[in-house]
Order: C-alpha cells, then sequence, then structure tokens
C-alpha cells in the first residue's frame, strides 16, 4: 500500500470539524474504514510518471476522496443503506437528516482542499456536473432499460471521477492528461460494472454493505439487462415479488453476469491499452496491477 494514502486520510480527518460531535464522530468512521482509496491512488501513480509537489498532490487527492466520500453518504440515504466500507452509515446511526447534512459538509471539505490545490477548478466543475447527471439519471429518469443507457448512466455515475483522479495526477506530474483521463475513465466503467456484477455474485460480509440493492431499488444495472433480453416477461414476474427474488437473482447470475463480465474485460482492455503508452516503472506496474484486479475482485 502506498504510505502517502495515511497522509491523505490524515488530512481528511484534519478536515472535519463539526458542531455535531456524533456526526463528526460518524463521518470519521468512514473516512477511518478507508474503502479501496482507488482514486486517489490513481491520482497518485500518474503523478509519478513525471515531477510534482508532493505536497499539492496529496491536498489534491485529499479533494478526490472528499468528493467521492461525499457521493457515497447521499447515496447511502437514496439507496437506504445500513452499511458503507463496513461500518454503519450516517443515516442508520443518526437518520437521513444528519447524513445529508454531513454529505453537503463533505462537498465543502472537497471545495476547500480543491482551492487550496488551485488545480483545474472548470475540469472539476464538468466532472462534478456530469456526477450529478447521472445520479439524476439513476433516480429519476426513466430506467435505462438497455445497454446503451446504462453505459451513458456509469459514465457520470462512476467513471467521470475516475478519469479526474487520473487527469489531475497526469497534469500535476507534466505527463499526458488526455491519455490519463482514457485510462481512468475506462477502469471506471470496469470498475462500476464489475460492482454491479457482485450485487449477484458476492455476499452482504463480502462487500461490507447490502448486495441486491439495484433489484430492491428497481435499478437496471447490465446483469440485470443482459438478463430480461433473454429471460423477458419470466424474469420481470420474478423481480416484482419478494418472494421470488431469490429466483430472479439466480437467473440473474446465470444469464446476466457473463455478458456483462464481458464488458467490464473490454474497457479494461481500452485503459490497459491507454496505459502502454506510459514509461515503465513502479507506478504503471501498480496502475496495471489495478486494472488486472478490478476485474477479479470479490469486494
Amino acid at each position: 500500500m502506498d504510505a502517502r494514502l495515511n497522509a491523505i486520510q490524515a488530512k481528511l480527518l484534519a478536515q472535519v470539524k463539526l458542531d455535531a460531535p456524533p456526526v463528526e464522530a460518524l463521518v470519521k468512521a468512514q473516512i477511518q474504514a478507508g474503502g479501496k482509496m482507488l482514486r486517489a491512488q490513481l491520482l497518485l501513480d500518474f503523478a509519478d510518471f513525471g515531477e510534482s509537489d508532493q505536497t499539492q498532490v496529496i491536498t489534491a487527492a485529499a479533494a478526490i476522496e472528499a468528493l467521492h466520500l461525499a457521493t457515497l453518504l447521499h447515496d447511502d440515504v437514496l439507496d437506504d443503506a445500513d452499511l458503507r466500507r463496513g461500518v454503519p452509515t450516517v443515516g442508520i446511526k443518526a437518520g437521513n437528516r444528519a447524513a445529508i447534512y454531513a454529505g453537503d459538509f463533505m462537498f465543502a471539505v472537497y471545495f476547500n482542499l480543491l482551492a487550496e490545490s488551485d488545480l483545474l477548478f472548470a475540469r472539476h466543475a464538468q466532472v462534478m456536473k456530469a456526477i450529478f447527471m447521472g445520479e439524476l439519471a439513476q433516480n429519476f429518469a426513466p430506467k435505462a432499460t438497455d445497454v446503451e443507457a446504462y453505459l451513458t448512466e456509469i459514465q457520470g455515475k462512476s467513471a467521470a471521477l475516475f478519469g479526474l483522479a487520473a487527469e489531475v495526477g497526469a497534469t500535476l506530474g507534466g505527463v499526458d492528461a488526455h491519455l490519463a483521463n482514457v485510462f481512468g475513465r475506462s477502469l471506471g466503467m470496469s470498475f462500476q460494472i464489475i460492482d454491479d456484477v457482485l450485487d449477484f455474485t458476492s455476499t452482504d460480509d463480502q462487500l461490507q454493505k447490502p448486495i441486491d440493492q439495484d433489484l430492491k431499488n428497481g435499478v437496471y444495472s447490465l446483469p440485470i439487462i443482459y438478463a430480461l433480453t433473454t429471460a423477458g416477461d419470466e424474469l420481470t414476474r420474478l423481480m416484482q415479488s419478494a418472494t421470488t427474488r431469490g429466483q430472479a437473482m439466480a437467473e440473474i447470475k446465470r444469464l446476466g453476469v457473463p455478458p456483462a463480465q464481458q464488458v467490464a474485460l473490454a474497457y479494461q482492455q481500452q485503459a490497459l491499452h491507454a496505459l502502454e503508452q506510459f514509461p515503465d516503472g513502479v507506478n504503471k506496474n501498480r496502475l496495471t496491477a489495478i486494472a488486472e484486479l478490478v476485474l477479479s475482485r470479490k469486494v
């Protein structure tokens, strides 16, 4: 593990000072739980392809993680989630109102760190818009019931932030920001597809959060879309009843997971192709390992 991730986590913790001690403790618990911190690692590794100011790199990576955590806090409210990163969500412990305010506060932390790093404000604004548009599409627009609509949705919801992290790192290191963004976005697409696959192949304990949330919330993820193209009305009937949800899960795993994994593989290969253009070294090896791990991960 990159030792700089500890510095990023410490920087985030130092920013969390709230007048509501119980909520502050819950937000800090989410930060300390850590998660994968993949976005921060992408930023660090692309910065390492060139010469960069490490103080600025740490601050920029902390800003990316603050933005990510802000979106997760809001997502957990929308999903009625009980667990995140293996610890109780803010909403389940302190109520959804507190969770929304906590998410808003983390957006403020993000802006504060972004101002401190003094970098790429316009790109951050574009990506924030893409994230919000992706979330709106998932929760309020007509359901994504075909592959192209789903892929467009996750471009904003997930892939944009991966792309931004890689692009910011490359910019700080003075290397090709466009290619870095291609790597990050492609990796983010693969990561989100596999995240949706794990809803049908993993367990609550492995993921440290509830599985089958998409099915319960009526969100059509890629495995569901592919399974519906084969099973049609019969699967729709199984999905609509809590008593037959287990059967629906099994059918989606059988019919929808394999083609979804193939799409994730295609995006992973696209990411690795972009990475080929960068010089060899420890950071390139780590980025390659991250791209390979995305497809095989169980959490």
